[in-house]
């Protein structure tokens, strides 16, 4: 063997006597409760031949059961120092560190560490220690809705110590059950008694009910329970009868039905009835003890339905049980009152299937009626539609009876056309509405065109004369004859005075104006009357005479003044001007035409009539050429009249005035150089100055040449320029003082 081999079994050897070994030996499976420790001896050995020191620990959930040498191992290490060889005894107590433990099994591991790490796995078996027992009596049961049963609970502790039990039911609703004792404390050893009543609520679900009754230790996981059956039966039967139901439709009746509880217990039943809307009951609600009989009256209203056989029902519904009852019923309804329309004339013929009136002569019904029903009937009778006379307006029929009554239409509100009216029968138990038609003609309607008499007629008293055709149409149905006459001039005439006209027929009426001589001249005013049967008109007629006698009498004058209307055309001047022309003189003034001398112009004049003090306006056209620079000018203007040529010259202002709220800025001018209105004219005046002084700088010169032919015209226009401009500016300025006096 050579040397290395040597060194490397020597340093094998080594190793192996300084290697760390460990062995723990003992009781690994205990057995325990939760009050009373169990005690176990544990070995832990140095299987090495050097000393080594050791760290023990208890690990897992149940750790601090263990107790290894008075240490809680399983948050506190205990540390063991052993030689090679040396073993040592440890003393183990363990057990649950609470009360409440479920039996079964747990475990806990020992750990032992040094370089090198054993593990040994305790299991600890917990026994039982708490026991309860229960019995419940009688397991199942039988009872109505609202009824109350009672079960007896035994609860025994059977376990080692004292005990607080707790009692629960689960399954049923908790309102249902009274647990007197849910809470109390139980020695070992002893037993107690308890009675537990079970009570459903009224309206419970009927059936079988299973629920569970449970006794458990407090804070413990403990628990034992017993099943109950509880059986609910139906504690409500109620019946709803009824012997057979009439009503009449036209009156309100009573019948009865009987709601008789047929259960164990008393109840309060909510009534509803559904059916025709005429069947009501009269008790909404009622309280009834078991086995009695309640009888509800039906009432059925005044319906109007046809006679014959109605379904409805009526509902109990029972607030205590929460249950409905349902029953089906029928009534059979007669028709007891009731009056009839046997015949219908109209002035005194059958009434047709459709008729005719005059709006001008009230036609007459004449209506039979009869109660052909077993009872006495009162009736009002009434019209409505048609404004009517009545006759009478109220009647008694005996059963079996006829009786007439008479209507008399008023059509003199009413228009042409299709018209309706209903006669309407009223009662305390019967009503009735019958509508009639006819057709309202306007047989004596007359259609008048007044045409030319709706405006002033001029007429010249110079012998003059003018005729006016008045149109009448019969637009009626009924041949017609119209008259006329005229009433406050006489020499005024309508002719002829009466015309004939038939349906649809037009003819015409003359009016014939003819003012003597010697009428005054002015507003004469006369009436043209026209009457026909069922109607009448009147038309003023007014005459404007002019001429005649007392035309020399008045003195003609006439007056006219100008006002800008508009400016048609800048460059040209071309513009509209307003002339209001009056007349300034005590005579009716009649004005042909106009004319303006001197100027080129259009006109839309037309012929007018001018009372004294009267005006009119008309508008001309001024065409005054492209040179013309006047504002405020005058044109002669001459008006042709009946009273000869009259002129008058016409001032005329083209200044147009300012918009409403707004003045116009006041241009004015200073004497000076620089006092001009604008800016701009101020810089082009200032530029001038200095061309002026250079053309005189270079004239006084003698040894410069003379300024040529540009500069001198230049220097001419600039000499006349301040006065032009000051010219314009100064026109401007009285232009603009002008048109702010206008505007104050």
């Amino acid at each position: 063997m050579n040397k290395k081999m040597v060194f490397l079994v020597i340093v094998l050897m080594l190793f192996a006597a300084g290697a760390k070994a460990a062995e723990l030996s003992g009781d690994f499976s205990l057995q325990v409760d939760c009050f009373t420790p169990n005690k176990a001896v544990y070995t832990l050995t140095n299987d090495t031949a050097v000393g080594h020191t050791y760290r023990i620990t208890a690990e897992g959930s149940n750790s601090d059961w263990i107790n290894l040498n008075g240490k809680w191992i399983g948050s506190e290490a205990l540390i063991v120092t052993l030689d090679g060889g040396e073993s040592v005894e440890m003393v183990a107590f363990v057990k649950p560190q609470d009360c409440y433990v479920k039996p079964g099994n747990y475990t806990i591991t020992i750990r032992v560490e040094d370089d090198t790490v054993i593990e040994e796995e305790i299991t600890v078996t917990v026994i039982s220690t708490r026991e309860l027992t229960l019995d419940v009596s009688p397991r199942d049961s039988l009872i109505a809705q609202c009824e109350e049963t009672e079960f007896e609970l035994e609860v025994e502790n059977i376990g080692k110590s004292n005990e607080i039990v707790e009692l629960s039911v689960s399954g049923i609703p908790s309102s249902w059950v009274d647990l007197p004792h849910t809470e109390f404390l139980l020695e070992k050893g002893a037993s107690r008694e308890i009675t537990m009543s079970v009570q459903p609520v009224c309206d419970a679900t009927i059936g079988t009910h299973d629920f569970e009754i449970r006794a458990g230790l407090k804070g413990t996981s403990f628990l034992i329970a017993k099943d109950i059956s509880l059986e609910i039966v139906d504690a409500q039967d109620i019946e709803i009868a009824a012997g057979a139901l009439t009503a009449c439709n036209d009156s309100s009746t009573e019948g009865t039905i009987d709601v008789t509880n047929n259960g164990r217990l008393a109840d309060e039943l909510e009534l509803s009835i559904e059916g025709p809307d005429w069947v009501s009951l009269k008790d909404d609600s009622i309280s009834i003890e078991a086995g009695e009989t309640a009888a509800i009256a039906v009432a059925f209203e005044r319906s109007g339905a046809d006679a014959g056989t109605y379904d409805f029902s009526v509902k109990a519904h029972s607030s205590k049980f929460n249950k409905d009852t349902i029953e089906d019923f029928s009534v059979e309804v007669n028709d007891c009152y009731g009056v009839s329309i046997e015949a219908v004339t109209i002035d005194g013929r059958v009434l047709g299937a459709t008729e005719t009136a005059c709006l001008e002569k009230n036609p007459t019904y004449v209506f039979t009626l009869r109660n052909g029903q077993i009872k006495h009937i009162d009736i009002s009778v009434s019209i409505d539609g048609i404004s009517a006379s009545i006759n009478p307006a109220s009647l008694s029929l005996a059963e079996g009876s006829t009786e007439t009554v008479e209507v008399e239409l008023d059509l003199s509100n009413e228009t042409a056309g299709d018209k309706e009216f209903i006669l309407m029968l009223k009662s305390t138990y019967f009503s009735l509405s019958q509508a009639y038609a006819l057709t309202a003609e306007d047989c004596y309607a007359i259609e008048v065109d007044y045409d030319g008499l709706l405006r002033e007629i001029d007429v010249n008293a110079n012998c003059e004369a003018e005729p006016i055709t008045v149109s009448l149409k019969n637009s009626g149905t009924k041949e017609n004859t119209a008259s006329a006459s005229i009433s406050d001039i006489g020499w005024v005439y309508a002719e002829p005075t009466a015309v004939t006209l038939s349906p649809g027929e037009e003819k015409g009426i003359f009016v014939y104006i003819s003012p003597p001589y010697d009428v005054k001249e002015g507003l004469h005013k006369a009436e043209l009357n026209l009457s026909a049967r069922d109607f009448s008109d009147k038309q003023e007629i007014r005459v404007n005479v002019y001429g005649g006698l007392y035309a020399e009498l008045g003195i003609a004058k006439v007056s006219a003044e100008g006002k800008l209307k508009e400016l048609l055309e800048e460059i040209d001047r071309t513009v509209e001007v307003t002339i209001t022309i009056s007349n300034d003189s005590n005579a009716v003034l009649r004005v042909h035409d106009i004319n303006v001398i001197g100027f080129y112009a259009e006109d839309s004049f037309k012929e007018v009539t001018l009372q004294p003090d009267e005006m009119t306006k008309t508008t001309i056209t001024l065409y005054l050429g492209k040179g013309w620079e006047q504002e405020e000018f005058t044109i002669p203007g001459q008006f042709i009249t009946d009273k000869g040529n009259l002129t008058s010259d016409v001032f005329v202002d083209l200044t147009p005035e300012p918009e409403e709220g707004q003045e116009e800025e006041e241009v004015t001018a200073e004497v000076g150089l620089f006092s001009l209105a604008t800016a701009k004219e101020a810089l082009l005046v200032a530029i001038v100055a200095i061309v002026i002084a250079l053309i005189v700088m270079l004239a006084l010169k003698g040894s410069k040449p003379k300024p040529s032919p540009t500069m001198a015209s230049i220097a001419k226009q600039v000499h006349e320029l301040p006065a032009q401009k000051l010219e314009e500016i100064g026109k401007k300025k009285r232009r603009g003082k002008k048109r702010k006096k206008k505007t104050k």
